[in-house]
């Protein structure tokens, strides 16, 4: 239930399905920070970045240091305009990340989010 679910929300396709099968998955398991990520990338991939924060940080709790988990609330905190909070969860992930093309994704949101902060005359 939730790997298809994950894979609408991932694909950014049949939101309102993935989001049916998210929350089976989460009626079977309430706790599982793998789903509860699943559901907060749903809200992110719909533009609901205030839902898609406060399930994903819920995520995060749950899923413990998972670098994926952390990327997904970088990139929503940085969607709902929280630059300081995203860069550090971006690094956190990045300090766990093991697969070289997140690595490589990572460094990439890192660095962008240090060269806007340099270039609006803002320190993170």
């Amino acid at each position: 239930l939730n790997y298809l679910g994950y894979t609408y929300a991932e694909m950014g396709v049949q939101l309102e399905e993935a989001e049916r099968l998210i929350r089976r998955a989460l009626e079977i398991e309430p706790d599982d920070g793998f789903y509860v990520d699943s559901l907060g990338w749903v809200y992110y991939q719909r533009g609901d970045y205030g839902h898609a924060v406060e399930q994903l940080e819920h995520a995060v709790e749950l899923a413990g240091d998972d670098p994926t988990v952390a990327e997904h609330l970088g990139d929503a905190y940085g969607r709902a305009g929280k630059p300081r909070d995203a860069l550090r969860l971006y690094q956190d992930a990045l300090a766990r990340a093991k697969e070289a093309a997140q690595i490589e994704r990572l460094k990439g949101k890192v660095h962008s989010l240090e060269a806007a902060a340099r270039s609006a005359g803002t320190g993170l």
